[in-house]
C-alpha cells in the first residue's frame, strides 16, 4: 500500500493512526446508513438484482490494513498471518458504496469480536437500520439477522443458496479491491 502512495512503510505506519482518527472524527457528521425506507428499498433491490435474495441491506465484512505499531503494541496488532495490521470492519451495499465503517481494532481481533462491538452488532438486531439481513462469511457465526453460508449444503436449493449468498457477498470483496487499488 505504501509504495502506492509514494512513501516509505514507517512513514505510512506513523500516519495510519491520525489519518483513520481525522476520518472516524470527520464521518460523525454525516449519516452513513439510511433509515429513509426509500433509500432502503433501493438497497434491497441493489441486492436482490445480483442473485436474487431478497431483504439483504448490506454485506459485510473485515480487511486487514497492515502497519508497523510502536514496540508496545505489537503483540495485539499481530494478526493470524503472522504480520501487524488493524482490522477493519467495512460494511456496503450493491453498488459498492460504503454504509459503515470500524477502524479501532487491531489485528488479532477476531471479525465477530468487532461486529459484536460496534453499531452494527447493536443497532442492526433492533432493526434500527430496517428489517433485513446482512451477508456475512462463516467467521460471523449464526445470527436472525446475519446471513451466512451453509457448512455443508446437501441438497440442489441449499447449494443454490451458498452460490447466490457468495455471488451477492462478493460485492464486499470488490469494494476492498477498490479501497486497496487507491491506497
Amino acid at each position: 500500500m505504501s509504495v502506492i502512495a509514494a512513501m516509505t512503510r514507517a512513514s505510512f505506519s506513523r500516519h495510519l493512526a491520525q489519518v483513520l482518527r481525522a476520518m472516524m472524527k470527520r464521518m460523525r457528521k454525516y449519516k452513513l446508513y439510511p433509515t429513509d425506507p426509500v433509500e432502503l428499498q433501493q438497497i434491497r433491490s441493489g441486492f436482490m438484482g445480483i442473485a436474487g435474495i431478497p431483504n439483504v441491506l448490506g454485506a459485510i465484512d473485515c480487511t486487514h490494513i497492515m502497519f508497523t505499531p510502536r514496540s508496545e503494541e505489537e503483540s495485539s496488532f499481530r494478526n493470524r498471518k503472522h504480520f501487524h495490521s488493524m482490522n477493519v470492519q467495512v460494511v456496503c451495499y450493491a453498488h459498492l458504496w460504503i454504509l459503515n465503517v470500524v477502524a479501532k481494532y487491531p489485528g488479532s481481533c477476531h471479525d465477530a469480536y468487532i461486529l459484536a462491538h460496534s453499531s452494527m452488532g447493536t443497532n442492526f438486531p433492533e432493526g434500527k437500520y430496517g428489517e433485513g439481513w446482512l451477508l456475512g462469511d462463516g467467521g460471523y457465526g449464526c445470527k436472525p439477522w446475519l446471513l451466512t453460508p451453509l457448512q455443508s449444503p446437501c441438497t440442489v436449493a441449499e447449494k443454490r443458496y451458498n452460490e447466490a449468498h457468495g455471488s451477492t457477498r462478493n460485492v464486499i470483496e470488490r469494494t476492498f479491491g477498490v479501497l486497496k487499488g487507491r491506497l
